[in-house]
Parts: structure tokens; sequence; C-alpha cells
């Protein structure tokens, strides 16, 4: 198949244009290279530097997928822009909407797991907001569509600093720097932490074969923010409540599951791997 990735050089992105090259699709990656990170590229593969709002001025491909990841993807530091969160999330979805009913191609939405917790954000209720036009647009124009729900990344290429740090990869680093790390409120809000790996493979078994709203990819397991330092054994203080930290979320797999899709890897065995 021919497919489109926009955001496929951030750290889900990277991971799942290997995934898919590996599967032997051809790969087409429009990214405009605002979170910072140089992960490498593949040879097979093209890549455009580009906003989504550009999506329609590309030339000579007709994507029968397009799997469109790149959108702001910042919790906490949307409180601090807000403006620009909501603005970048929002608009250029409507661009990317109208290249798949243009050219046919089947809509693979990236939503956010936070539409399921307990706390709000510039960025959740924009994303909210966001699923709701994927599904309601797509059922208008007739365009094939499926939307996806991410938990808790982490894993090959994630970031250890900057705003798209993983706490996963934060922690390790801390650990292996010998530095104490910052756990907000009392540490007993539980994160679904889920192997990149098994988010891309669910990507792709949802791409393949998934329908609609609804499929949510992560890990059976959860571990509370305290856990997680224990696990790593990390020295840790505490501080305030962050704006928009949810304590709790909803996990709902089953549709992913249904698919004959599983998470299979274990958050203790890849932090043992890392610390070796």
């Amino acid at each position: 198949m021919n497919i489109l990735v926009t955001g496929g050089r951030g750290f889900i992105g990277t991971n799942l244009v290997e995934y898919l090259s590996r599967e032997g699709h051809t790969i087409l990656v429009l990214d405009n290279m605002t979170s910072g990170a140089r992960r490498g590229i593949l040879v097979d593969v093209k890549y455009v530097v580009g906003c989504c709002s550009q999506i329609n001025e590309l030339e000579d491909y007709n994507p029968d997928v397009v799997i469109h990841l790149g959108e702001y993807a910042r919790v906490q530091q949307s409180f601090e822009e807000p403006l620009y969160a909501m603005k970048n999330i929002t608009s250029t979805l409507p661009h990317v909407l109208d290249y798949c009913r243009v050219t046919n191609a089947k809509m693979i939405y990236a939503g956010s797991s936070t539409k399921f917790g307990n706390a709000e954000s510039p960025y959740s209720i924009s994303k909210a907001t966001n699923t709701m036009l994927v599904d309601s647009y797509c059922k208008m124009f007739d365009i094939p569509y499926a939307i996806t729900y991410f938990y808790n990344a982490y894993g090959k290429l994630e970031c250890a600093s900057g705003f798209y740090a993983t706490a996963v990869a934060k922690f390790i680093d801390a650990k292996k720097k010998g530095l104490d790390v910052v756990i907000y409120g009392d540490g007993m809000q539980r994160r679904n932490f889920t192997n990149v790996k098994d988010i891309v493979s669910g990507i792709s078994s949802v791409m393949h074969y998934g329908n609609g709203d609804g499929y949510g990819i992560g890990s059976d397991e959860s571990y509370s923010v305290l856990e997680l330092a224990q696990m790593i054994n990390n020295n840790y203080r505490f501080a305030a409540q962050a704006a928009g930290n949810r304590t709790s979320a909803t996990l709902d797999t089953a549709k992913t599951k249904s698919l004959g899709w599983e998470a299979k890897r274990k958050l203790h065995n890849y932090i043992q791997g890392e610390l070796k």
C-alpha cells in the first residue's frame, strides 16, 4: 500500500515508519520537525518537510492510507501556550480530512487517551474535539476511517529531556546520572505504560482491519508514577500537582484486541535491559 504518515519523524512516527517499511509498504512522511529530535531516516522512504496545512500541495503521490500523527502533543505545555496548542491541533486537521476526501484514502487518526481521563487541558479538549470532527466528517463524505488512542508510550527513540520527554525515559536517564526525579502530587496517578513496538503494531492492525472510533492501544498492566520510580530505584522528591495531570483513565482495548492485536512487552523487562 501507499501510506502517508504525518508526524513521521516523531517518537511514535519514526517507529511506525520503520514497522510499515518492514511490512513492504511505500511510505511518504510529512513532518514540520518541530519536535526538535533528529532521528534517523530510511533510504526507501520519502521525507517532506512541511506543515499538515500544506498536505494538498503534495505531488505525485496517491495514498491508500493517511496516518495522521502530526499534531501538538504536550499536555502540561499546553497550559503555557494554550492558543498555539489549540490552533495547531484544530486548524490542520481539516486540511488532512479534505486530502483524504479528494484522494479517497483511509484516514487513521491518532486521538488522545486524555479523552478518557479525569483532567482537562487545552490539549485534551482540542484532541477530543478533533475526534468528533473526524467521526462526523468521514461519515458525511463516506471516507473510510479509524480513530486510535495510545497510552503512555515508551521505548526505542524516546526523548529523555525537553517538552517531548516520556516519564520512563526521564526516570531511567536520571537513574543513570544519579539525579533525583520529581513526582507531581502524591504519585498515585496510574499509567498504562505501553512499549512503542506494541503501539505501532496496533496502529498497523487498525490500518488494515479497523473501522470507526474506539481503538485503544495500551498495555493491560498499569503502574503508578511512584511505582515506576521504585521499579527503576530512583531517588525522588514530591512537588505540587501539575495542571492537567490526570490521576486516572479508562483503558478499553477490546476493539483493537478483536483485530488480533495484543500488547506483548512488559515494562519491567524494558527497564532491566536499559539499566544493564
